[in-house]
């Protein structure tokens, strides 16, 4: 018969073992649970100083808006219409109650501006920059609409003193434009482009352009009308195409270089050719 082997106990063994582990994590937790609450504490403190500091002073009661921009779009008495909306007044409003980010985002809201920066500057001024919208040209409609050269859509109102600018006629469902809204029109964009070139070439195309019309049937293009420059002839009319525009505005350049050379007038050039361009006085 096989011998019988004799288990010892262990309970009292594991007892004492998880009481000296006990005791082990009470000693390395307890400065780790002091410090929580001592930075508890501190930020605790930290509040009731700043509010009685800071936000109960009456020495930071907002007390001059202060606002930098250029155009006429949007005024500095339009900037404090907006921050009395938001509940910022002066005399009234404490520094620290004011929420520069949201401040940014309702200003850039507006269609006529690019981009906003507000800042604090103690004790007592807000700083308001923004850099706004230039428009570039006119969408002629039943309301007229301005467009700034990244096809952003202003109002008449936000394009004051603009009357000189060229005419864009044409342009699809120009009478669902609504402000804010950036133009995704493929034609109207290329217009755009064309009034950004023709500053970029200058006296090279001598274009002194009033209306562009723009042409949706394939090849799409655009047909400009100028006031006389140059050698071209008062209601001369260019062709211009939608696509490869920079290769166009090339033969454009030595075109009006040589007839201008020549003292020819020239009345109509159609540079959606890429050879043999038709070009009349």
């Amino acid at each position: 018969m096989a011998a019988r082997t004799k288990s010892q106990p262990k309970n009292g063994n594991d007892s004492q073992q998880s009481s000296l582990v006990g005791r082990l994590l009470a000693k390395m937790l307890a400065p780790l649970l002091a410090l929580v609450l001592v930075a508890a504490v501190l930020v605790g403190s930290g509040f009731g100083l700043r509010w009685a500091l800071l936000k109960a002073n009456p020495f930071f009661t907002l007390q001059t808006i202060e606002v930098h921009t250029e155009g006429q779009g949007l005024t500095e008495d339009a900037i404090v219409d907006i921050l009395g909306e938001m509940g910022y007044r002066t005399g009234q409003t404490n520094m620290f109650d004011i929420d520069t980010a949201a401040i940014r985002s309702r200003i850039e809201k507006a269609a006529v501006v690019e981009s906003a920066r507000v800042t604090r500057v103690l004790p007592d001024r807000l700083v308001v920059s923004f850099a706004q919208r230039f428009p570039v040209a006119r969408l002629r409609a039943r309301i007229p609409r301005f467009i700034d050269h990244q096809g952003h859509v202003l109002l008449p109102w936000e394009a004051e003193g603009f009357s000189l600018l060229p005419d864009i006629v044409g342009t699809r469902d120009v009478e669902t434009f609504r402000p804010g809204q950036k133009a995704d029109d493929e034609v109207l964009l290329a217009a755009l482009e064309f009034l950004r070139l023709n500053e970029e070439y200058g006296e090279k195309l001598d274009c002194r352009a009033y209306m562009i019309q723009l042409d949706y049937h394939p090849p799409e293009k655009l047909k400009i009308y100028m006031h006389r420059a140059g050698t071209f002839r008062e209601n001369a009319q260019v062709l211009v195409p939608v696509r490869q525009m920079r290769a166009a505005l090339n033969r454009l350049a030595v075109i009006v270089r040589d007839r201008n050379g020549l003292g020819l007038p020239t009345g109509f050039v159609d540079v959606t050719y890429e050879e043999n361009v038709p070009v009349r006085e």
